[in-house]
Protein backbone atom coordinates (compact mmCIF):
# COMPACT_ATOMS: atom_id res chain seq x y z
CA UNK A 1 0.00 0.00 0.00
CA UNK A 2 2.76 2.51 1.18
CA UNK A 3 4.39 1.70 -2.39
CA UNK A 4 1.41 2.30 -4.41
CA UNK A 5 0.44 5.82 -2.29
CA UNK A 6 4.59 6.91 -3.32
CA UNK A 7 4.42 6.10 -6.33
CA UNK A 8 1.18 7.74 -6.89
CA UNK A 9 1.98 10.49 -5.55
CA UNK A 10 5.22 11.36 -7.47
CA UNK A 11 3.39 11.08 -10.45
CA UNK A 12 0.91 13.66 -9.57
CA UNK A 13 3.56 15.98 -8.36
CA UNK A 14 5.43 15.82 -11.71
CA UNK A 15 1.92 16.45 -13.71
CA UNK A 16 0.81 19.30 -11.54
CA UNK A 17 4.51 20.88 -11.98
CA UNK A 18 4.63 20.56 -15.37
CA UNK A 19 1.60 22.40 -15.94
CA UNK A 20 3.06 25.16 -13.42
CA UNK A 21 6.45 25.65 -15.28
CA UNK A 22 4.21 25.64 -18.86
CA UNK A 23 1.77 28.16 -17.47
CA UNK A 24 5.22 30.16 -16.21
CA UNK A 25 7.28 29.64 -19.53
CA UNK A 26 9.85 28.88 -16.98
CA UNK A 27 12.88 26.74 -18.41
CA UNK A 28 14.08 23.58 -17.79
CA UNK A 29 15.12 20.24 -19.22
CA UNK A 30 14.55 16.54 -20.12
CA UNK A 31 17.80 14.24 -20.27
CA UNK A 32 17.35 10.35 -21.46
CA UNK A 33 20.44 8.06 -21.60
CA UNK A 34 20.06 5.15 -21.94
CA UNK A 35 23.71 3.05 -21.43
CA UNK A 36 25.07 -0.52 -22.69
CA UNK A 37 28.05 -1.83 -20.78
CA UNK A 38 29.92 -5.03 -21.35
CA UNK A 39 32.79 -6.52 -18.95
CA UNK A 40 34.92 -8.99 -19.03
CA UNK A 41 36.17 -10.33 -15.39
CA UNK A 42 39.08 -12.39 -14.67
CA UNK A 43 39.69 -13.45 -10.60
CA UNK A 44 40.76 -15.65 -8.04
CA UNK A 45 37.27 -17.26 -8.70
CA UNK A 46 37.38 -17.29 -12.44
CA UNK A 47 36.66 -15.64 -15.83
CA UNK A 48 33.04 -14.26 -16.58
CA UNK A 49 31.69 -11.62 -19.03
CA UNK A 50 28.38 -10.02 -18.13
CA UNK A 51 26.65 -6.76 -18.44
CA UNK A 52 27.74 -4.38 -15.80
CA UNK A 53 25.55 -1.16 -15.06
CA UNK A 54 23.45 -1.47 -18.00
CA UNK A 55 20.90 1.32 -17.48
CA UNK A 56 17.78 3.49 -18.84
CA UNK A 57 18.13 6.73 -17.30
CA UNK A 58 16.57 9.57 -17.67
CA UNK A 59 17.26 13.24 -15.31
CA UNK A 60 14.41 16.33 -15.04
CA UNK A 61 14.95 19.44 -14.34
CA UNK A 62 12.11 21.89 -13.59
CA UNK A 63 11.74 25.37 -12.01
CA UNK A 64 8.45 26.35 -11.21
CA UNK A 65 6.83 29.19 -9.47
CA UNK A 66 8.58 31.86 -7.74
CA UNK A 67 12.22 30.03 -6.84
CA UNK A 68 10.97 26.33 -6.94
CA UNK A 69 12.68 23.59 -8.88
CA UNK A 70 11.51 20.25 -9.53
CA UNK A 71 14.85 17.31 -9.80
CA UNK A 72 13.99 14.11 -10.74
CA UNK A 73 16.10 11.20 -11.64
CA UNK A 74 15.07 7.60 -12.34
CA UNK A 75 16.37 4.14 -13.36
CA UNK A 76 13.79 2.73 -15.96
CA UNK A 77 15.35 -0.37 -16.59
CA UNK A 78 18.46 -2.07 -15.54
CA UNK A 79 20.60 -5.36 -16.86
CA UNK A 80 23.03 -6.62 -14.60
CA UNK A 81 22.82 -8.78 -11.50
CA UNK A 82 19.80 -7.18 -9.65
CA UNK A 83 18.15 -7.04 -12.39
CA UNK A 84 15.41 -4.76 -13.19
CA UNK A 85 12.30 -6.12 -10.85
CA UNK A 86 13.17 -4.82 -7.70
CA UNK A 87 13.40 -0.97 -9.03
CA UNK A 88 9.63 -1.09 -8.87
CA UNK A 89 8.77 -2.93 -5.86
CA UNK A 90 11.76 -1.17 -3.66
CA UNK A 91 9.95 2.08 -3.59
CA UNK A 92 9.21 2.14 -0.06
CA UNK A 93 12.51 0.70 1.17
CA UNK A 94 16.12 3.01 2.05
CA UNK A 95 18.04 -0.09 1.78
CA UNK A 96 17.79 -0.80 -2.01
CA UNK A 97 17.83 1.28 -4.86
CA UNK A 98 14.62 1.48 -6.69
CA UNK A 99 12.82 3.85 -9.69
CA UNK A 100 13.38 7.12 -7.60
CA UNK A 101 17.32 8.12 -7.80
CA UNK A 102 16.15 11.65 -7.04
CA UNK A 103 12.55 13.21 -6.38
CA UNK A 104 13.29 16.63 -4.56
CA UNK A 105 11.79 20.14 -5.29
CA UNK A 106 14.04 23.09 -4.27
CA UNK A 107 12.65 26.58 -3.13
CA UNK A 108 15.85 29.07 -3.57
CA UNK A 109 15.06 32.57 -0.87
CA UNK A 110 17.99 35.23 -1.75
CA UNK A 111 21.12 33.32 -0.89
CA UNK A 112 19.33 30.49 1.08
CA UNK A 113 18.37 27.15 -0.41
CA UNK A 114 15.74 24.49 0.77
CA UNK A 115 15.66 21.11 -0.63
CA UNK A 116 12.93 18.16 0.81
CA UNK A 117 12.32 14.96 -1.10
CA UNK A 118 14.69 12.27 -2.18
CA UNK A 119 18.17 12.76 -2.60
CA UNK A 120 21.59 11.81 -2.47
CA UNK A 121 23.23 12.18 1.06
CA UNK A 122 25.87 14.80 0.26
CA UNK A 123 29.77 13.32 -0.14
CA UNK A 124 33.46 15.28 0.29
CA UNK A 125 34.65 13.74 -2.30
CA UNK A 126 34.46 13.58 -6.29
CA UNK A 127 34.83 9.87 -7.03
CA UNK A 128 30.94 9.53 -6.83
CA UNK A 129 28.86 10.38 -9.63
CA UNK A 130 25.89 11.38 -8.67
CA UNK A 131 23.98 9.60 -11.95
CA UNK A 132 23.99 6.36 -13.03
CA UNK A 133 25.06 6.61 -16.43
CA UNK A 134 28.44 7.65 -15.31
CA UNK A 135 28.95 5.58 -12.80
CA UNK A 136 31.74 3.00 -12.92
CA UNK A 137 32.31 0.66 -9.62
CA UNK A 138 35.53 -0.86 -10.44
CA UNK A 139 37.34 2.53 -9.69
CA UNK A 140 35.57 3.54 -6.51
CA UNK A 141 36.95 2.86 -2.94
CA UNK A 142 34.79 0.73 -0.83
CA UNK A 143 32.62 2.94 0.82
CA UNK A 144 31.38 4.51 -2.13
CA UNK A 145 30.97 1.33 -4.03
CA UNK A 146 28.47 -0.10 -1.68
CA UNK A 147 26.60 2.31 0.35
CA UNK A 148 23.05 2.97 -0.92
CA UNK A 149 23.07 6.81 -1.00
CA UNK A 150 20.29 7.79 -2.52
CA UNK A 151 17.53 8.65 0.28
CA UNK A 152 14.46 10.96 2.04
CA UNK A 153 15.19 14.19 4.07
CA UNK A 154 16.05 17.45 3.68
CA UNK A 155 18.43 20.43 3.16
CA UNK A 156 19.13 23.80 3.94
CA UNK A 157 21.90 26.06 1.88
CA UNK A 158 23.70 29.24 1.65
CA UNK A 159 25.85 30.69 -0.77
CA UNK A 160 28.40 32.75 1.53
CA UNK A 161 29.52 34.00 -2.01
CA UNK A 162 28.88 33.09 -5.96
CA UNK A 163 31.79 30.47 -5.54
CA UNK A 164 30.81 28.88 -2.29
CA UNK A 165 28.21 27.46 0.12
CA UNK A 166 27.20 25.55 3.49
CA UNK A 167 24.99 23.27 3.58
CA UNK A 168 22.92 21.09 6.34
CA UNK A 169 21.44 17.98 5.41
CA UNK A 170 18.91 15.22 7.29
CA UNK A 171 18.78 12.03 5.61
CA UNK A 172 17.40 8.77 6.41
CA UNK A 173 19.71 5.93 7.11
CA UNK A 174 20.05 2.36 5.07
CA UNK A 175 19.93 0.52 8.07
CA UNK A 176 16.30 1.27 7.93
CA UNK A 177 14.16 -1.37 5.79
CA UNK A 178 11.58 0.70 4.80
CA UNK A 179 11.33 4.59 4.55
CA UNK A 180 12.08 6.06 8.31
CA UNK A 181 11.24 2.31 9.94
CA UNK A 182 14.35 2.21 12.26
CA UNK A 183 14.51 5.50 13.35
CA UNK A 184 17.69 6.38 12.41
CA UNK A 185 18.72 9.45 10.73
CA UNK A 186 22.22 10.59 8.75
CA UNK A 187 23.80 14.40 9.30
CA UNK A 188 25.43 15.90 6.71
CA UNK A 189 27.60 19.09 7.01
CA UNK A 190 29.29 20.05 3.23
CA UNK A 191 31.29 23.07 2.30
CA UNK A 192 31.31 23.43 -1.39
CA UNK A 193 34.05 26.22 -3.58
CA UNK A 194 34.44 26.22 -7.08
CA UNK A 195 37.41 28.54 -8.10
CA UNK A 196 38.47 29.26 -11.89
CA UNK A 197 41.04 26.44 -11.04
CA UNK A 198 40.66 24.60 -8.10
CA UNK A 199 37.14 23.43 -6.81
CA UNK A 200 37.01 21.65 -2.93
CA UNK A 201 33.82 19.53 -1.52
CA UNK A 202 34.92 18.96 2.25
CA UNK A 203 32.09 16.86 4.15
CA UNK A 204 31.41 15.40 7.37
CA UNK A 205 28.52 12.61 7.61
CA UNK A 206 27.02 10.94 11.03
CA UNK A 207 24.73 7.93 9.58
CA UNK A 208 23.27 7.05 13.34
CA UNK A 209 22.91 2.92 13.83
CA UNK A 210 20.05 1.48 15.35
CA UNK A 211 21.84 0.57 18.53
CA UNK A 212 22.40 4.44 18.43
CA UNK A 213 26.09 4.64 17.76
CA UNK A 214 27.59 6.78 15.09
CA UNK A 215 29.32 5.87 11.93
CA UNK A 216 31.40 9.11 11.27
CA UNK A 217 32.94 9.68 7.42
CA UNK A 218 34.94 12.46 6.45
CA UNK A 219 35.84 13.26 3.27
CA UNK A 220 37.86 15.96 1.56
CA UNK A 221 37.84 16.29 -2.58
CA UNK A 222 39.70 18.19 -4.70
CA UNK A 223 39.57 18.89 -8.15
CA UNK A 224 42.25 20.71 -10.22
CA UNK A 225 41.97 22.07 -14.16
CA UNK A 226 43.97 23.94 -16.39
CA UNK A 227 43.60 23.42 -19.57
CA UNK A 228 42.88 20.42 -20.78
CA UNK A 229 44.31 18.43 -17.91
CA UNK A 230 42.30 17.70 -14.73
CA UNK A 231 43.51 16.45 -11.36
CA UNK A 232 41.32 14.87 -8.58
CA UNK A 233 42.35 14.11 -5.14
CA UNK A 234 39.89 12.43 -2.75
CA UNK A 235 40.97 11.79 0.80
CA UNK A 236 38.42 10.17 3.38
CA UNK A 237 38.51 8.28 6.56
CA UNK A 238 35.61 6.50 7.76
CA UNK A 239 35.25 5.32 12.14
CA UNK A 240 33.55 4.29 14.51
CA UNK A 241 34.97 6.10 17.50
CA UNK A 242 37.05 9.41 17.72
CA UNK A 243 40.17 7.72 19.36
CA UNK A 244 39.86 5.85 14.98
CA UNK A 245 40.16 9.13 13.83
CA UNK A 246 43.98 8.29 12.33
CA UNK A 247 43.65 4.49 12.35
CA UNK A 248 40.19 3.32 11.09
CA UNK A 249 39.08 2.69 7.49
CA UNK A 250 41.19 5.59 5.04
CA UNK A 251 40.82 5.87 1.53
CA UNK A 252 42.88 8.12 -0.77
CA UNK A 253 41.99 8.27 -4.35
CA UNK A 254 44.10 10.55 -7.21
CA UNK A 255 42.93 10.38 -10.95
CA UNK A 256 44.65 12.42 -13.66
CA UNK A 257 42.76 13.40 -16.80
CA UNK A 258 43.91 15.04 -19.98
CA UNK A 259 41.54 15.71 -22.94
CA UNK A 260 43.43 15.30 -25.88
CA UNK A 261 41.22 16.76 -28.62
CA UNK A 262 37.51 17.70 -28.28
CA UNK A 263 36.47 14.28 -29.26
CA UNK A 264 39.17 12.38 -26.60
CA UNK A 265 39.30 12.19 -22.89
CA UNK A 266 41.81 9.93 -20.91
CA UNK A 267 41.99 9.21 -17.12
CA UNK A 268 44.31 7.32 -15.04
CA UNK A 269 43.95 6.91 -11.64
CA UNK A 270 44.58 4.99 -8.09
CA UNK A 271 43.24 3.97 -4.94
CA UNK A 272 44.85 3.35 -1.63
CA UNK A 273 42.15 1.86 1.28
CA UNK A 274 43.05 0.87 4.37
CA UNK A 275 41.38 -1.23 7.42
CA UNK A 276 43.04 -0.45 11.21
CA UNK A 277 40.71 -0.70 13.07
CA UNK A 278 39.85 -4.84 13.22
CA UNK A 279 36.56 -4.60 11.82
CA UNK A 280 34.71 -3.62 9.35
CA UNK A 281 32.67 0.10 9.83
CA UNK A 282 29.60 -2.00 7.92
CA UNK A 283 29.63 -4.97 10.39
CA UNK A 284 30.65 -6.79 6.63
CA UNK A 285 29.89 -6.02 3.60
CA UNK A 286 26.57 -7.75 2.69
CA UNK A 287 23.58 -7.54 0.17
CA UNK A 288 22.17 -4.72 2.58
CA UNK A 289 24.61 -2.14 0.53
CA UNK A 290 22.89 -2.88 -2.65
CA UNK A 291 24.35 -0.54 -4.96
CA UNK A 292 26.00 -3.18 -7.52
CA UNK A 293 29.39 -3.74 -6.77
CA UNK A 294 32.47 -4.05 -8.67
CA UNK A 295 32.67 -7.93 -9.30
CA UNK A 296 36.20 -7.33 -8.97
CA UNK A 297 36.36 -8.07 -5.03
CA UNK A 298 37.39 -5.07 -2.75
CA UNK A 299 36.54 -5.96 0.93
CA UNK A 300 39.29 -4.84 2.79
CA UNK A 301 40.69 -6.69 6.15
CA UNK A 302 42.85 -5.55 8.45
CA UNK A 303 45.36 -7.46 7.48
CA UNK A 304 46.24 -5.85 3.57
CA UNK A 305 45.37 -3.02 2.08
CA UNK A 306 43.98 -2.55 -1.11
CA UNK A 307 45.51 -1.19 -4.07
CA UNK A 308 43.34 -0.03 -7.43
CA UNK A 309 44.56 1.16 -10.64
CA UNK A 310 42.18 1.76 -13.59
CA UNK A 311 42.93 3.51 -17.18
CA UNK A 312 39.47 4.99 -19.07
CA UNK A 313 38.79 6.10 -22.20
CA UNK A 314 36.22 8.73 -23.50
CA UNK A 315 35.24 9.37 -27.36
CA UNK A 316 32.84 11.55 -28.25
CA UNK A 317 31.88 10.55 -32.39
CA UNK A 318 29.63 13.14 -32.50
CA UNK A 319 30.36 16.80 -32.54
CA UNK A 320 27.55 17.43 -29.69
CA UNK A 321 29.10 14.77 -27.47
CA UNK A 322 25.66 13.17 -27.47
CA UNK A 323 27.34 9.60 -27.93
CA UNK A 324 29.72 8.46 -25.74
CA UNK A 325 32.15 5.29 -26.41
CA UNK A 326 34.26 4.09 -22.72
CA UNK A 327 36.59 1.43 -22.32
CA UNK A 328 37.63 0.60 -18.82
CA UNK A 329 40.44 -0.99 -17.72
CA UNK A 330 40.62 -1.80 -13.72
CA UNK A 331 42.75 -4.29 -11.11
CA UNK A 332 43.61 -4.27 -7.71
CA UNK A 333 45.38 -6.24 -5.64
CA UNK A 334 42.38 -8.68 -4.33
CA UNK A 335 41.66 -9.84 -7.16
CA UNK A 336 44.72 -10.57 -8.84
CA UNK A 337 43.61 -10.18 -12.39
CA UNK A 338 41.01 -7.43 -13.11
CA UNK A 339 37.88 -6.12 -15.69
CA UNK A 340 38.19 -4.68 -18.95
CA UNK A 341 35.41 -2.93 -20.07
CA UNK A 342 33.48 -1.72 -23.18
CA UNK A 343 30.48 0.79 -22.88
CA UNK A 344 28.42 3.33 -24.70
CA UNK A 345 26.09 6.38 -23.45
CA UNK A 346 23.27 7.95 -25.96
CA UNK A 347 22.67 11.67 -24.16
CA UNK A 348 19.33 12.84 -25.23
CA UNK A 349 18.39 16.30 -24.15
CA UNK A 350 14.87 17.95 -24.58
CA UNK A 351 15.40 21.32 -23.49
CA UNK A 352 11.58 23.07 -22.70
CA UNK A 353 11.00 26.24 -23.79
Amino acid sequence: MKKSIIFLAALLLFTGVTASAQEDNEKGYLLIAPRVAVSGFHTFEGNSVGFDNTILYSILKLPFGDGFTLSMSNRWARYNLSGTARLYTNLGRADDLNFFDILKVRWDIGRFYVQLGKDCMAYGNYTYDLYAQDYFTDVCDTFVANYQAYLWGGSIGYRITDRSDLMFQITDTPYSGRIFDSHCLAFTGQWAFSGENLSTLYTYNGVQRPDGSFMNYIALGHLYTNGPFTCQLDLSTHFNKLRHFFNAEEAVGLRLGWAVVPQLELYAQGVWECSRQGESEWGGYGPTWNIPGSCVPMQITPEKDLWLGAFTAFWFPLKDRSLRVHMLAAGNNYAKGGTLQLGATYFLQINFK
